[in-house]
């Protein structure tokens, strides 16, 4: 019998468990806020990158695409190289349906985003990164707009007006705003009742909904109708 001695069994996974694998990495997370890439293994004009690197490019991409609903995620990143995505051809809708966020490419090399999702796929609203994006920087806008109220008002029926004016107009500016080739950053929304808030006292409860549009991903359904002339 051996003693004192440790033996490892190592073999190499196959596409199929390196797949599974990358979603359970994908799963550790399960946050609409955090994003797992694959591939990770990356070149940048010939050079290696890392994810962190990779990440902080996306974020920078995402910053100047205000509103947050640009289609530039779906553009070619022009001297990011990825391994050979072959193997994998048949697997990039589980991985995208397990929360990671996908890259493919293009019959050139280039890679694009294929699904831009984050490691929560729980909901389309928090698996698709272009939607959590919007809500976010809808959030934030009107968020924003209501500022200046804090701290200088009583909670009375005039600062409820006020706040319902003031909410009511930025989701029509965000309404109304269009960006080239996608349209508005919302469809719509309403505002509900404000109240004061039954536990605290100095905050106020804005009840707003919103509607955003979907996103289009993929053609699920072709139909064509064939004349013969």
């Amino acid at each position: 019998p051996l003693s004192g001695q440790t033996i490892e069994v190592w073999h190499h996974l196959t596409t199929a468990e390196r797949v599974l694998s990358i979603i359970d990495d994908a799963q550790s997370f399960a946050d609409s806020s955090v994003m797992l890439t694959f591939p990770d293994g990356l070149l940048y004009n010939g050079e290696d990158i890392s994810p962190v690197f990779l990440a902080a490019y996306m974020a920078s991409l995402r910053s100047y695409a205000a509103p947050q609903q640009s289609l530039a995620f779906t553009l070619p990143f022009e001297g990011l190289e990825g391994p050979d995505l072959n193997p994998y051809a048949g697997y990039l809708d589980d991985l995208a349906n397990g929360g990671v966020f996908t890259f493919d490419e293009t019959s050139l090399g280039q890679l694009f985003v294929r699904y831009p999702r984050t490691t929560d796929p729980s909901t389309m609203l928090n698996a698709n990164e272009i939607l959590v994006a919007t809500v976010q920087f809808s959030n934030r806008y009107i968020a924003l707009v209501l500022t200046p109220y804090l701290g200088l008002y009583r909670t009375s029926p005039q600062l409820y007006a006020q706040l319902r004016t003031a909410a009511s107009a930025a989701i029509s500016a965000l309404t109304n705003t269009n960006i080239s080739t996608i349209g508005s950053i919302i469809i719509g929304g309403t505002v509900g009742s404000i109240v004061r808030d039954p536990t605290n006292a100095n905050r106020v409860i804005v009840p707003i909904t919103l509607t955003i549009a979907g996103i289009a991903e993929d053609i699920m359904q072709l139909q064509l109708t064939v004349v013969l002339g």
